[in-house]
């Protein structure tokens, strides 16, 4: 199937926007409320990757089989990568002689590994999307989809507000695998991207730059949101809002309105999950590599706006050129080594 260069362009943009989220933006540079802003203000994007898979998910032509074929296909994704970043903290923790503390992490790793990974954690929208497809797959099956995207949209907002005011609630703060789980935010937003994909766009009346204003608004809304909690709950939580919702819907609408005709992003949106699921090894690696090299605190160099965004751009192209590295590593590994041994045991199986 040809894919929306639309929606390609908006993985994209959700992608470099997640990658600020987790670069801290703006936060070493000592204007604290920019940080928070900005961080409010990106809230959108990974609500837009659930929507994103579960727009594609559901197509009239989308059989049980491939549903099972795709589910199985994240799990292989999620077990290599994970693997991954164990090595690397493994090897990190070997060369600066902190086994006991790897081993420590470990063990909480392998406790939470199918909700909320410690080794590389933004893995935990590989495992909410795993496990909100089996969901779906099920409730799909005895044509129940209608009843799940009412529990959805009630478990989401059970989700907001329980994250927010748990300190009131439980006075408690709820560790993240308890409100950023399958139940209280994946399931939701996938299963709005496959009613998403009902809708008759051509029937929206409203002018496309209303409906860009109105996203621009709600994406601000977020930050003010973010304020609200903070200022009247003295939430600490900050990560969804309720104005999400309407903005990831808003954005999501604009993009199908759009039309987009480049040749180049359908190519290098190949790339948004790889940035996805590398970036967070990259900013540990150029931390590390600055530090210890180059002995010059990476921090520094992102004390302005203008270096936080340089920043957030060179770990999205590191992470490009990492997985073409690997990819090429991989390939190579098939066709010299386990190639020929799977041909030479073969032959000797043959001989007996």
């Amino acid at each position: 199937m040809k894919r929306n260069q639309s929606i390609e362009l908006l993985r994209l943009i959700s992608i470099f926007f997640i990658v600020i989220i987790h670069s801290t933006f703006a936060a070493h540079s000592g204007i604290a409320r920019d940080a928070i802003a900005m961080d409010a203000l990106a809230r959108f994007a990974v609500p837009i990757f659930f929507m994103i898979t579960g727009y594609f998910i559901l197509q009239p032509n989308y059989t049980r089989i491939k549903f099972k074929k795709q589910i199985i296909k994240l799990t292989k994704y999620y077990i290599f990568y994970e693997f991954i970043y164990i090595l690397y903290y493994f090897i990190i923790a070997l060369l600066e002689n902190k086994l006991p503390t790897f081993e420590s992490d470990f063990i909480t790793n392998m406790k939470y590994i199918l909700i909320d990974p410690k080794f590389g954690f933004q893995l935990w929208y590989l495992i909410n999307i795993i496990w909100a497809l089996m969901i779906i797959y099920i409730f799909n099956y005895f044509n129940k989809l209608k009843i799940l995207f009412i529990i959805s949209i009630i478990l989401n907002l059970i989700g907001v507000f329980i994250s927010n005011l748990s300190m009131q609630l439980f006075h408690t703060i709820l560790p993240i695998y308890m409100t950023r789980n399958f139940l209280l935010l994946g399931l939701f937003y996938i299963i709005l991207g496959t009613y998403i994909r009902k809708v008759d766009i051509n029937k929206i009346k409203f002018n496309n730059n209303i409906i860009l204003a109105f996203s621009i608004f709600m994406c601000l809304s977020q930050v003010v949101e973010r304020y609200l909690w903070r200022i009247l709950f003295n939430s600490t939580f900050e990560e969804y809002f309720i104005t999400t919702i309407f903005a990831s819907i808003s954005i999501f609408i604009f993009t199908l309105k759009s039309n987009v005709n480049n040749k180049i992003i359908e190519k290098i949106s190949s790339y948004s999950m790889p940035i996805y699921f590398l970036h967070i090894l990259v900013i540990d690696i150029l931390g590390s590599l600055s530090f210890h090299i180059l002995h010059i605190n990476i921090n520094v160099i992102r004390a302005n706006w203008v270096g936080n965004i340089t920043f957030v751009i060179v770990v999205c192209i590191f992470s490009c050129i990492l997985y073409d590295i690997s990819k090429k590593m991989l390939q190579l590994l098939f066709v010299k080594v386990i190639k020929p041994v799977k041909v030479t045991a073969q032959l000797n199986f043959k001989s007996l």
